[in-house]
């Protein structure tokens, strides 16, 4: 049953295998864990496909603090020759930002053999839970060129936006098609959805958002756009 939950719909017509690991690590990961780390399981998915590439989750808790977590990890997988991804500039560093409890998603790769590895920390209840994702990829040359893309006009960025006291945020993926950026994130923690979307509408307004006519008329989804010379840009907040 646990094999069928964790295989991904999404993969047809390609054939994938997925293996569940309690408590385990898979042998070839290849990534030192701290000391001490409780290990919750991984799960090892395996394609005969190119185009949907092999790869693993791990998780694993630690007594170590967000902080020294990362920095644990990002020693270690320097000393094993893994470099950092740098971020698309189409993402930029705006959009929402992580809170106290949640960290930022690290990402690396290397090039022999080609995978993309990385790592969030969260903390629950004063335990660091970690989640290690690596991945082969066919076109980590392409990722790498796309961060650079000259044609990035910053009028398309998202404006940076903080969480809440309280609030946990899990940046869920960023994505983007031509002059459109899109970002999605689970908020979890004690505030009511009103109070939420007043927060983030404030900081919209101060970065020279304004809200759209459905908005003032305090209807959700929220929708505020920005403009310039050369573009305009739309957010939507969605519950």
């Amino acid at each position: 049953m646990l094999e069928r939950i964790v295989n991904p719909a999404y993969s047809a017509p390609f054939k994938v295998e997925a293996e569940i690991l309690l408590q385990k690590l898979p042998a070839d990961l290849g990534v030192s864990l701290p000391a001490g780390s409780r290990v919750i399981g991984s799960v090892v998915n395996r394609s005969s496909d190119s185009d949907f590439p092999s790869g693993v989750n791990v998780y694993f808790d630690t007594a170590l603090t967000p902080e020294q977590t990362n920095e644990f990890l990002k020693r270690s997988l320097t000393a094993a020759d893994w470099k950092t991804f740098p971020v698309p500039r189409h993402y930029g560093q705006g959009g929402f930002q992580g809170s106290d409890a949640l960290g930022e998603i690290n990402r690396y790769y290397r090039l022999n053999p080609p995978e993309i590895l990385s790592f969030m920390t969260q903390v629950t209840a004063g335990v660091t839970q970690v989640t290690l994702v690596k991945n082969e990829s066919n076109d980590i040359e392409r990722q790498l060129r796309f961060s650079e893309d000259p044609y990035f006009n910053e009028a398309t960025s998202l404006p940076k936006l903080t969480a809440p006291a309280g609030i946990a945020i899990s940046l869920r993926g960023t994505g983007s098609s031509g002059n459109d950026v899109k970002q999605e994130a689970t908020m979890t923690g004690d505030l009511s959805r009103k109070a939420l979307f007043t927060h983030y509408a404030e900081q919209l307004r101060q970065a020279g958002w304004t809200p759209s006519i459905a908005q003032k008329q305090q209807q959700l989804p929220a929708v505020y756009g920005a403009s310039s010379q050369q573009a305009k840009t739309v957010s939507r907040l969605v519950s």
